[in-house]
């Protein structure tokens, strides 16, 4: 069979540097600046991620040394707790991970659909459980989420204030450098997927803090540009 010319003149290159022409735009959507993005490649990713942990890693011996800034600016001293405020404090940053762990793992089904010869007012029953599934599983949830909370004050309640605080210190210290790996994580992906040409050889940023240094709303503006880079089904095709 011979190969038609469409075909044999596809250009594959585009799979490996997938991107477009974006737009940045101010409060009045106006054009600030146009610029190409391109998707980065999994080696990219992985350079990305490494970047990441290095940052959050310098963030946490920041954060362990007495009298840094970091540590001045975001852990409390232990003299400035008693037991209840620490407890609580303790709590509050645990409070993430306990509610995602009760969304997972709740059992929580759909209501049984009546059988097809049911009558007009059990098919009415279901619907309206149906309509309030969602807020009766949120009631649920909560619910079970303040039971293991109680139970967590009291098993904390026993414990010495310095065991407390040493739990407070390392649950702020590991949110806030999960936070920083993730920010930075997002400039570092920023700064080698943006460019001034659509050949993608010249890079928009010169170093990763000017990327660091914008204003939110326009970094904003570069995370959505690039979360809706994708190959479609249609471009494949071509």
């Amino acid at each position: 069979m011979a190969i038609t010319p469409e075909r044999n003149d596809i250009d594959i290159s585009k799979l490996f540097t997938w991107g477009k022409k974006v737009e940045l735009v101010d409060s009045n959507g106006e054009t600030l600046l146009e610029l190409y993005m391109r998707i980065l490649s999994d080696e990219d990713v992985n350079r990305s991620r490494i970047y990441a942990l290095r940052k959050a890693a310098e963030l946490r011996k920041k954060l362990r040394i007495q009298d840094s800034d970091e540590r001045l600016a975001y852990i409390q001293d232990k003299d400035d707790f008693d037991t209840e405020g620490i407890i609580e404090t303790v709590l509050v940053t645990e409070l993430p991970e306990l509610a995602s762990k009760v969304y997972s793992e709740m059992d929580f089904p759909f209501p049984k659909e009546p059988k097809s010869d049911a009558s007009l007012e059990q098919v009415e029953k279901y619907q309206e459980e149906l309509d309030n599934w969602e807020d009766n599983r949120s009631i649920a949830i909560r619910e079970e989420l303040d039971k293991i909370t109680k139970k967590k004050r009291e098993e904390y309640a026993a414990k010495d204030i310095n065991i407390l605080y040493k739990m407070y210190e390392s649950a702020i210290i590991n949110d806030l450098c999960q936070k920083e790996m993730l920010k930075q994580f997002k400039n570092i992906t920023l700064f080698n997927a943006c460019f001034v040409d659509e050949k993608y050889t010249e890079k928009l940023f010169s170093v990763v803090e000017q990327v660091s240094d914008l204003p939110r709303e326009l970094k904003e503006q570069l995370i959505t540009h690039y979360n809706s880079l994708d190959i479609t089904t249609e471009e494949l095709k071509k």
